[in-house]
């Protein structure tokens, strides 16, 4: 690990804690509705926006500062200060929606979000222009998904702004922004930190291979956007290409598969415990978002996912915790893995544990939804959990911070 980021990433990490904060609070008052203390729908989007850039969005500019510190030697400082002003715009959007949901201000730090966004994208374009190396188009091709689901920010802007009463509009354009940035920006991004991963224990993708997935998931998530709005009554013509995008997007997870267990005796040489554990679970969770993305094309099955809310919820926090917060937490904590896993092991298995624990509520919430009838002490349960996934990510805030004050220093 560049000791460069040693302290944004544990800025990272309290941002993690920020959203587990926010998620505790979102479940105790829909526990205890009679306690509700603040305005559900504004801690909602205080939650969901803090999580988007506070959280996945900060620790990918992290991570990503890092690898491109191997590759550069200077013109890092600009990167430096992205990564300043991501964060505070990640906590004025915070503290904006919690004060007042959407309004002129939550919107105009939105769009300026977005535009640092874009001056990434081309940030990276340019300063890798001469780089030769696996994970490079992955993270152009994450980077180029946050322009793309910008359309979906801008459209929201303009409803809210114009105060349209189209639900339709507004659905539609919310899961647009959504569908590009966990199909686009935050799984390509993995990708390309698995891969960068695998480079380390010598594990390279062929290049022909490693295209071929690339430019089959690209043409996945830009036909797949269909996929996510399925209860709009589509073509004929265009729900055979929704259907092709799920094949598609099937078919290049099986090639990226196969390549990994072709080189599982390698992994499991040199990823032994707790690392090796960590990337079979989302591994596992990644399969189950794919099988579940493919099997919404089935009309019935996707009728099933928009009438019964939880459903939604289930597979949103598949992908983004399940998959992406787990992932993104370990790559945060490569640099302390071995010399204090004994230290936060609790910490990261009450992690794994509680996520796990989030999913198979929401889901079986989902399935008594189903069949008409509530799951008892759901609410209950959730509060719960959110509060163990708070206390997880504390719990190695604690160690990690005791254990590295001296790194504070790079945090500039």
């Amino acid at each position: 690990m560049n000791s460069k980021t040693i302290g944004w990433r544990i800025a990272a990490l309290i941002n993690f804690a920020v959203v587990a904060l926010f998620g505790t609070i979102l479940r105790f008052q829909l526990a205890v509705p009679s306690c509700e203390v603040f305005n559900q729908k504004f801690v909602l989007d205080a939650h969901s926006h803090f999580a988007f850039y506070g959280w996945v969005t900060q620790a990918i500019y992290t991570l990503l500062y890092g690898y491109l510190s191997s590759y550069l030697k200077v013109g890092l400082k600009k990167y430096r200060i992205v990564l300043w002003l991501n964060i505070i715009l990640a906590y004025l959007m915070l503290l904006g929606f919690w004060y007042g949901g959407y309004f002129w201000g939550t919107i105009a730090i939105s769009v300026c979000s977005l535009m640092l966004s874009f001056a990434v994208f081309f940030m990276v374009v340019w300063d890798l222009r001469g780089v030769s190396e696996v994970s490079k188009i992955w993270f152009v091709g994450g980077l180029f998904f946050t322009l793309l689901s910008s359309l979906g920010i801008f459209s929201l802007a303009y409803i809210k702004a114009h105060h349209i009463k189209n639900n339709t509009l507004f659905f539609a354009s919310t899961y647009y922004y959504l569908h590009f940035q966990y199909n686009g920006f935050f799984l390509f991004s993995c990708i390309g930190f698995l891969l960068n991963q695998l480079k380390k224990i010598n594990i390279i993708i062929p290049k022909n291979l490693n295209r071929l997935i690339f430019y089959l998931m690209m043409a996945s998530v830009v036909l797949g956007y269909g996929l996510s709005i399925l209860w709009v009554k589509l073509p004929f013509e265009i729900y055979i290409t929704v259907i092709l995008a799920a094949v598609i997007g099937f078919f290049a997870t099986v090639l990226l598969y196969y390549f990994v267990w072709s080189s599982w005796h390698l992994i499991k040489a040199r990823w032994r415990g707790i690392r090796l554990f960590v990337f079979c679970y989302v591994a596992v969770a990644y399969s189950l978002k794919v099988l579940l993305q493919t099997a919404s094309a089935i009309p019935m099955l996707n009728k099933f996912s928009y009438v019964y809310h939880p459903i939604i919820i289930a597979y949103l926090h598949l992908v983004l915790l399940m998959c992406v917060s787990v992932f993104l937490v370990f790559l945060i904590l490569e640099q302390f893995i071995y010399e204090l896993f004994r230290r936060f092991k609790l910490g990261l298995v009450l992690l794994l544990l509680s996520i796990l624990a989030n999913e198979i509520v929401l889901g079986l919430m989902g399935i008594f939804s189903i069949f008409g009838k509530p799951l008892i002490w759901a609410e209950q349960m959730l509060f719960v959990i959110s509060f163990l996934v708070m206390l997880s990510v504390v719990l190695i805030l604690r160690v990690v911070i005791k254990n590295k004050f001296n790194y504070i220093n790079s945090f500039k």
